[in-house]
């Protein structure tokens, strides 16, 4: 049986579908405030006391015309956003003209501060973005298993925030890499992409607060679902920052060196800090994430589902990706020591003394 890869789907083009999304949501609208302003429109209690408290108050409000307009207005306005907010056809309408919103933020974003990406960028753009839908579907309908309407409505608007950042990170993460190859990139660019990487940590942080926040009133499972991807979000995009700081620390160094044993002194120093740096930001992300899945697998009971196959997969791949490091570790570890016992380092006076040789 073909695999249909969701990458290769006959999707519409960003134009087709904002205005598709525009129509939808117009056509919601005017559905609502066709309902609204029908008399037979079904009022709750408190709609009613409201209405009954206009009523009698009508005269004082006969007397100011333009306050009753505005008035007026607020609450078509109000009821108009229940009778969306009641109907589930128009509850999917605005989640998809969030998303629409947001995906027209991301081409501004990658026109001012990217331009045109590359091949391998809008690879790594799709996979992310595929791989982000396919576990946050499991997430949703598997693991927590949500019943009500609101609580959709509220995962998904979380997800879809979530999943716009981590996208725009990856892109960020994709460009810096590339820029690192290249000693002739102008200085505008890399304050673009420092100050995109600002922004994504400070909202990665505001929303890390949000969820402590949530979970403080709703409960610590709550915490525990919402906080960890947010908090690999913040990690990531700290652990890019630090990279970036390093890289410009080393052009700015290599650019004139005074001297060789100064050089020398300099990534003497650099090169033990930025491996530990990148050591711990990955063993604390794999740590984080494999214990994230564990926490769904064993919260949900779900052990005879896809949902428990597809996390128990990524745990295996968490646990491996862990294992893999360490030994990584180990190996350097060797290699360091071999290289200390049987090539020891040179004098600084011996490397001034052959210094005039070498320039």
């Amino acid at each position: 049986m073909p695999v249909i890869r969701p990458d290769r789907l006959p999707l519409p083009n960003l134009k087709t579908y904002t205005f598709f999304s525009v129509l939808a949501l117009t056509t919601c609208v005017y559905i609502a405030s066709d309902m609204v302003n029908d008399k037979d429109w079904s009022l709750t209690a408190s709609d009613k006391q409201q209405e009954s408290v206009m009523v009698t108050s009508e005269t004082v409000e006969n007397a100011t015309n333009t306050t009753s307009e505005d008035r007026s207005m607020k609450k078509w306005f109000s009821d108009v956003s229940a009778v969306m907010i009641r109907e589930p056809f128009c509850v999917w309408v605005l989640i998809n003209m969030a998303v629409c919103c947001l995906i027209l933020l991301g081409r501004c974003i990658q026109k001012m501060v990217f331009g045109e990406l590359r091949v391998s960028e809008q690879q790594h753009l799709k996979d992310k973005f595929w791989n982000f839908i396919f576990y946050k579907f499991i997430f949703i309908f598997g693991v927590i298993n949500v019943q009500y309407l609101e609580e959709v409505l509220l995962w998904c608007s979380w997800f879809a925030l979530l999943g716009f950042l981590q996208l725009i990170a990856q892109l960020t993460k994709d460009r810096f890499e590339y820029l690192s190859f290249s000693p002739t990139t102008p200085i505008w660019s890399h304050v673009k992409l420092i100050g995109l990487l600002s922004c994504i940590f400070a909202i990665s942080s505001f929303m890390l607060m949000i969820s402590v926040f949530v979970g403080f009133f709703v409960g610590f499972n709550t915490l525990a679902f919402m906080s960890p991807e947010v908090l690999l979000l913040s990690i990531r995009t700290l652990h890019v920052i630090l990279r970036y700081g390093f890289h410009l620390y080393d052009l700015r160094h290599d650019a004139a060196p005074t001297n060789l044993a100064e050089s020398g002194k300099i990534w003497e120093k650099r090169g033990p800090v930025v491996y530990y740096v990148e050591l711990g930001f990955e063993l604390t992300a794999l740590t984080i994430d494999l214990l994230h899945h564990l926490h769904m697998l064993l919260w949900s009971n779900i052990f005879l589902s896809m949902a428990s196959l597809v996390i128990c997969m990524q745990l295996r791949y968490l646990f491996q990706e862990i294992q893999r490091r360490i030994k990584k570790h180990r190996n350097y570890l060797w290699v360091r020591n071999h290289l200390e016992q049987n090539y020891p380092m040179a004098l600084p006076e011996r490397i001034n003394y052959y210094q005039p040789t070498w320039t």
